[in-house]
């Protein structure tokens, strides 16, 4: 028993003795707060290169022992924001070309860093995107913008070297030549940037107007020329070059060279086709006069056409197109010849072939009840043919149910005895086509045709 407490107070010499309750002095207390000790922002592999390009950026934070602070609150500040502005989560953004810097504090403590936007040229926008040229000789300017990455014109001015090849030239100002028929290339190079554009030269098969391609063919005569011509310009409906053939091609064996083509938007003719009513007829019909006038001036630089000698004709519509395209050629056109051509306006035509649709109706009848017309009038034809200084040839139906030719003949005629230079044949029995409604034949509308050209010194 002795021994045994000999043993108990040896060891308690070595083992302090505790409590079940807390000691004043043997306890380990809460580590110390984390503080801030450096902020570092996270370096940029380059400069921004593009307008618009952005880029986060991440500021790495530590406290005393050196341990990553990952919550930190860290505050951003652009020293200059027209050059790069930045957001609260360290989104900066390139707003133009110069250099600046950004901050990032923490508890006091930043740490800054050095942005540059040097806009690099990505690309050569070039205008036109699609250069069309008519024939071998034409020229047209081509320019280039220099554009970054994100398509932002790239400040001054960086130079531009220009080739071409195919069936084009290009001069170092950007001046292209055709100097063939088919395709070439464009291209534009500025620094590392190269862009190319195809080229055409369309004469062998279109001609532009208002920047649209149109279809062509051209019917020669047999000889060398230069042969006097015509351009024929269709009547309603979506009709392509091939449609109205037997109108025209009794005149080529005379001498006369024919140019026709699809109407915009039919066959291979580019632009839209639209309808033609009262609301839309000044817009369509004008763009209509512009095509045909186009087709006059291609005609004129063609060597096999004499340029003074170039006529417009047509059927139908056309008597609303033809009278606006001489007008709109600049004087190229010197002779107009019309196929039952309206010279009234589209509402009273309109109208007019309303009342005839029913087959009961006679013309009397329709024409009896034309003054009742109350509606939109649209183009009126009236203004254009007043201005014509040229000889024209119109012909007429009698039986016509498409048009009120009397009140167009009417006109004529007073037009006439003011001294225009006017024509006008009247087959009692013909229809609208000018065929013969008894037998159901054309009448022999061709030599009038002829007769007129020959007394004009046309053939």
């Amino acid at each position: 028993m002795r021994n045994e407490i000999r043993w108990f107070l040896a060891l308690a010499a070595v083992v302090p003795f505790q409590a079940c309750g807390e000691g004043s002095g043997g306890t380990t207390g809460p580590p110390p707060p984390s503080v801030v000790t450096s902020v570092v922002i996270d370096p940029l592999a380059g400069p921004l290169t593009s307008l618009g390009e952005f880029v986060t950026l991440t500021a790495t934070v530590r406290d005393q022992n050196g341990a990553e602070v990952s919550n930190a609150a860290v505050t951003w500040t652009s020293l200059d924001p027209a050059v790069v502005s930045v957001s609260a989560t360290g989104r900066v953004v390139a707003e133009a070309n110069g250099q600046t810097e950004v901050i990032a504090q923490v508890s006091g403590l930043a740490d800054t860093i050095a942005i540059a936007v040097a806009q690099e040229v990505a690309q050569i926008q070039i205008t036109p995107a699609q250069p069309v040229l008519e024939l071998p000789g034409d020229t047209l300017t081509v320019t280039g913008q220099p554009v970054d990455a994100r398509g932002n014109v790239v400040a001054g001015l960086p130079t531009i070297t220009w080739t071409g090849s195919g069936v084009v030239t290009v001069s170092a100002t950007g001046l292209v030549e055709a100097i063939g028929f088919g395709g070439g290339t464009v291209t534009a190079n500025s620094g590392s940037a190269t862009t190319t554009v195809t080229v055409q030269v369309i004469g062998n098969r279109f001609f532009l107007s208002q920047g649209t391609a149109l279809r062509y063919d051209l019917d020669l005569p047999s000889g060398t020329g230069p042969f006097p011509a015509i351009v024929w310009v269709h009547g309603s409906g979506q009709l392509d070059r091939n449609s109205q053939r037997g109108a025209t091609d009794p005149l080529v064996p005379e001498g006369l060279a024919v140019l026709r083509y699809d109407k915009r938007g039919v066959g291979e003719s580019g632009g839209v086709y639209s309808n033609v009513g009262p609301s839309n007829s000044v817009g369509v019909l004008g763009l209509l006069a512009d095509d045909a006038a186009a087709a006059v001036r291609f005609l004129s630089r063609l060597s096999q056409i004499d340029p003074t000698r170039i006529g417009i004709m047509g059927n139908s519509q056309a008597g609303w197109i033809v009278p606006q395209a001489v007008h709109k050629s600049g004087g190229l056109a010197s002779y107009i010849m019309l196929w039952s051509g309206p010279t009234i306006s589209v509402g009273l035509e309109i109208f007019f072939s309303d009342l005839t649709a029913d087959p009961a109706r006679s013309l009397d009848e329709a024409y009896a009840l034309l003054p009742n017309f109350n509606g939109i009038e649209g183009y009126d034809a009236l203004a254009d043919v007043s201005a014509l200084t040229i000889p024209g040839l119109w012909q007429f139906g009698e039986m016509d149910r498409s048009i009120p030719m009397r009140l167009d003949v009417q006109r004529l005629t007073d037009l006439q005895n003011q001294g225009k230079p006017f024509e006008m044949v009247l087959w009692p029995f013909g229809d609208h086509a000018l065929r013969d409604i008894r037998v159901n034949q054309f009448y022999d509308v061709w030599s009038e045709y002829l007769r007129f050209l020959r007394v004009h010194g046309i053939l």
